[in-house]
């Protein structure tokens, strides 16, 4: 069984197979907490296209972006029991706890750049990290993308970890974030959900954050974010998940076609995030942000060494794995 598993989701080494015997639509529901135009909502988008082409209309993916169905902790447990078939997530939240080998893609300078995050993710560890997720209720189908994460602030440019001391920088709940700018020296690190972000900008409450470009842009940060420091420090992947008996019920050459599907999607969203950060920066700098294209980033390191050090120890066979990808 598992060996027919493995040959099935095999992203990017089958191409889909005779369609599918014509049936009735059957209707799967896909949940994620991007919104309209974010890089979640590209996948779930060229996902049920590909699907739907690929098995003439005989499954409609239906998508519930925007938290509708909860957030990231609450989606994971739905697509675990099988309330929601699908979903996609990111790891700067609850995956790293529910499948706690995938917290390794999220240490800070782990990858080189994107051609690295690419080789990685659609290679052997990206593989067998997605069949490990098996063991939770659900299947991985596809890496996809949200970008490398980036530091923005109101009237303080930061190149060097001296600078990060009169941050009030906000992180997301419950990941190694909260260590990580604690260990770089932040005046203050609150974890707050992504919907409260805005708010606490406006109101003082933080004046920094850390996300991709496109996020930062999409929530409207920009707002009162006028510095950019280009660090790249964090690879921020997107996950397209699916509930294991959602999965064991498609016939054959449907989870082929619904694997070839993410593998388009995940592609899609690679894609989408490079124009998105190429066109946003261009914008963003008429409109007179300042971009920091030259931090030290060898201070930020050696600042990070020891909290590197704890956060990589459990991972360390992989992290040389990764390493040592070319």
């Amino acid at each position: 069984m598992l060996r027919g598993i493995v040959a099935a989701i095999g992203v990017g080494l089958f191409m889909v197979g005779a369609t599918p015997a014509v049936q009735a639509e059957q209707v799967l529901k896909l949940g994620h907490v991007g919104g309209s135009g974010s890089a979640f909502s590209v996948v779930a988008q060229s996902f049920a296209s590909e699907v739907a082409r690929a098995t003439g209309g005989a499954y409609r993916i239906e998508e519930y972006g925007n938290s509708v169905l909860g957030d990231e902790a609450a989606l994971l447990d739905a697509v675990k029991l099988g309330t929601v078939d699908l979903v996609i997530t990111g790891l700067i939240g609850p995956m790293p706890k529910v499948v706690p080998e995938t917290g390794v893609l999220i240490l800070p300078f782990l990858f080189r750049d994107e051609e690295h995050v690419v080789k990685v993710l659609d290679g052997p560890i990206g593989q067998s990290l997605l069949e490990g997720m098996r063991s939770q209720g659900f299947l991985g189908l596809a890496w996809a993308e949200n970008g490398f994460r980036q530091l923005m602030t109101q009237d303080i440019p930061v190149r060097r970890p001296e600078d990060v001391r009169a941050l009030r920088i906000r992180v997301a709940k419950g990941n190694i974030m909260p260590r990580i700018w604690k260990g770089l020296g932040a005046a203050e690190v609150v974890e707050l959900n992504v919907n409260d972000v805005y708010a606490a900008l406006k109101s003082g409450r933080i004046n920094a954050q850390e996300n991709p470009i496109p996020n930062a842009w999409g929530y409207n940060f920009f707002d009162y974010q006028n510095h950019v420091t280009l660090l790249n420090y964090i690879y921020s992947p997107l996950v397209l998940v699916i509930n294991n008996d959602a999965f064991d019920d498609l016939s054959p050459e449907t989870r082929k076609a619904f694997a070839q599907a993410a593998h388009l999607a995940a592609q899609a969203s690679r894609d989408f995030v490079a124009r998105q950060n190429r066109e946003l920066t261009a914008r963003l700098k008429q409109k007179g942000v300042v971009f920091i294209t030259d931090p030290d980033l060898g201070a930020f390191r050696e600042a990070l060494k020891p909290t590197l050090l704890d956060l990589s120890a459990r991972y360390a066979e992989i992290v040389n794995r990764i390493q040592d990808t070319r």
